[in-house]
């Protein structure tokens, strides 16, 4: 099978995907009911009978990207203490009343929200609520355990210098965002970690975990009328409190080169990247088609032409993270010290043809057919379809946001492309951070 057949087949295959499960979700008389209660809380619950498990997911809408330098992984470290211990539970009990339960939870931090999550056997999900109502809204956060979690988030901090990829993706935010919150990790600094007290956690749960700041949405086969008395009761222990506002702040990204020297590694990081237009920007679903025509798997262009045709890279792709405030595009490949200068030009060249308008309605149709599956495909779990529901809702896109970025991505035209790669990859602007066991 030729390289042609194969790029079809792969896009029909996730187109296809994404159609049966457009089809499934309509079969399963999907409703979705959105509900603001007294308090602020947002409750949305999307009711779906596929299958017996119910994903519960408790958004804030306050991330690192809301975080000052001195407060960088306050957040972070934060949400990982809520497991540790309740005013009535230590960490051994609450592990072990949703093990009884059968419940799985896990946490994420990012840029511009948090969120803690619950998946669970529907058979027993008002008692799984009930739990992680209390995990959320009576926070003990015993000294022993906030002790032990900044010594293990140090230590995560430290294990990057062995992993090249997150360690120049961090250096090179540092480079392109500067002072802006966005340039920091999530994880936060040593020097800001070994400070932060119990009584610093307190401050930061009752300032952001708010009632008026929270979403949290449920997808399985609920009763809406049966769901939300559960959380008004459950909830009603949540602080009070005024709901975060998200403060844009303007950046200037200066085009630069960065070398780090890191004798160890045995091959060099290339990141190369651009500011990049913000979600509720009229391009971001076309910035989005450029990430995937130029790194969206191995069929895209960049694997194609720089991997496949000459040799460069062992890994290598490119993204353009979804944010409130400006994002970046970036372009990432690991090379040979030797090579670094190819690959360089390499991707320039990628940026060249686009520029030059060069892509069809065939290629862009393939484009559009590749995010709609993937985005469809992203979602085929309970516990996924919770977390887009809460995800678009906390930044204030509307839990809707989905079908309208599938218009726009449908709606897209060959010369918005083109239009888009001018205005964003300008080589004045260009951030190039180079990884490497050599200097260069």
């Amino acid at each position: 099978m030729n390289k042609r057949r194969i790029f079809f087949s792969l896009f029909f295959v996730i187109f296809l995907c994404g159609l049966l499960f457009s089809l499934q979700c309509k079969k399963s008389n999907m409703k979705i009911t959105t509900e603001t209660l007294p308090s602020g809380l947002k409750v949305l619950i999307k009711q779906t009978s596929s299958n017996e498990i119910v994903a519960i997911d408790f958004f804030i809408g306050s991330g690192s990207g809301a975080e000052n330098r001195k407060e960088a992984g306050l957040t972070y470290l934060t949400s990982r203490l809520f497991f540790k211990g309740t005013e009535d539970k230590n960490f051994k009990q609450i592990a072990e009343g949703f093990d009884s339960l059968g419940g799985i939870w896990g946490l994420s931090v990012e840029r511009d929200f948090s969120e803690i999550h619950l998946i669970i056997p529907k058979k027993y999900w008002k008692e799984g609520l009930s739990l992680f109502a209390e995990v959320l809204t009576m926070p003990a956060f015993p000294e022993k355990e906030v002790q032990k979690e900044k010594k293990l988030i140090s230590q995560e901090i430290r294990s990057l210098e062995d992993n090249p990829f997150e360690f120049a993706h961090c250096a090179f935010n540092e480079n392109i965002y500067g002072s802006h919150p966005y340039g920091k990790p999530t994880f936060g600094f040593l020097d800001t970690i070994s400070r932060f007290s119990r009584t610093d956690l307190l401050k930061q749960y009752k300032r952001c975990f708010s009632s008026q700041n929270a979403v949290i949405t449920f997808v399985g086969n609920l009763d809406a009328k049966e769901v939300i008395p559960l959380v008004q009761e459950n909830f009603r222990a949540l602080p009070s409190g005024e709901p975060s506002v998200f403060h844009t702040q303007a950046f200037q990204s200066r085009g630069k080169r960065t070398v780090i020297k890191k004798s160890d590694l045995q091959q060099s990081m290339i990141f190369l990247g651009f500011r990049a237009a913000a979600v509720e920007n009229d391009d971001y679903p076309v910035l989005k088609a450029i990430s995937a025509l130029l790194g969206g798997g191995m069929s895209s262009r960049m694997f194609e032409n720089i991997r496949d045709k000459k040799g460069i890279g062992y890994a290598l792709g490119s993204f353009y993270p979804t944010r409130v405030d400006t994002s970046t595009f970036v372009f990432y490949v690991g090379v040979q010290p030797e090579r670094v200068k190819e690959a360089e030009a390499a991707f320039r060249e990628e940026i060249r043809k686009i520029q030059a308008g060069e892509i069809s309605e065939e290629e862009l149709q393939k484009i559009k057919n590749y995010l709609t599956g993937n985005f469809y495909l992203a979602q085929q779990r309970n516990k996924d379809q919770a977390y887009y529901l809460g995800w678009f809702e906390t930044i204030g896109l509307g839990s809707d946001f989905g079908a309208v970025y599938l218009k726009n991505i449908a709606a897209l035209k060959p010369h918005e492309i083109k239009e888009a790669a001018k205005k964003y990859f300008r080589d004045d602007k260009a951030v190039l951070l180079i990884l490497s066991p050599e200097e260069l």
